[in-house]
């Protein structure tokens, strides 16, 4: 397993300091004080993202249609500026589109290149007595053959400073 050049620590993923060139765990990377990722500077024409993804289990609730309609999900890994989530899929949808959505998808009023998008809502539940709702806007969606699973890209909109805390509290405590 990796081992932290900073702390010492065995863990499963490191990145690569911008400036020290230094592998560090992603807790050492965020105190560095270099690691403030930023969405703005990224096309989101295409699956980039402006921070580590870290394999989280949670499950969660997606809420469309102005919290009228509520999808039962799961994630299936997380960031900072955003999170993978998996579910039973849209129905409606008659195609895929890569690195994009299906005009045709429920998802489509929420997707970011929708030139009248709106965000929709995740109710991250990390544990009985801590869940947040963020709102989000979806990326993408991938179904892949053989699977009754469709995984939805989504970016984290507006975060507000505690919302990226807990998120940022969380990833640590799975780094």
């Amino acid at each position: 397993m990796p081992i932290c050049e900073s702390c010492g620590s065995q863990v499963q993923k490191l990145s690569v300091h911008s400036v020290t060139k230094k592998k560090l765990c992603l807790k050492c990377l965020i105190e560095s004080g270099s690691y403030r990722p930023r969405f703005d500077d990224l096309d989101s024409d295409e699956e980039q993202r402006g921070s580590i993804r870290i394999p989280i289990t949670l499950i969660m609730d997606m809420e469309l249609d102005d919290r009228k309609k509520k999808y039962s999900a799961y994630s299936a890994d997380m960031s900072m500026t955003g999170i993978c989530i998996a579910w039973d899929g849209c129905s409606s949808c008659s195609g895929y589109i890569e690195k994009g959505i299906h005009e045709n998808c429920i998802l489509y009023p929420y997707y970011i290149n929708n030139e009248n998008r709106k965000p929709f809502t995740i109710q991250l539940d990390f544990s009985k007595n801590m869940a947040i709702q963020v709102p989000a806007y979806a990326v993408y969606t991938l179904k892949e053959e053989n699977l009754d699973i469709e995984y939805v890209g989504a970016k984290f909109a507006d975060l507000t400073p505690a919302e990226n805390r807990t998120i940022e509290q969380v990833i640590i405590s799975y780094a």
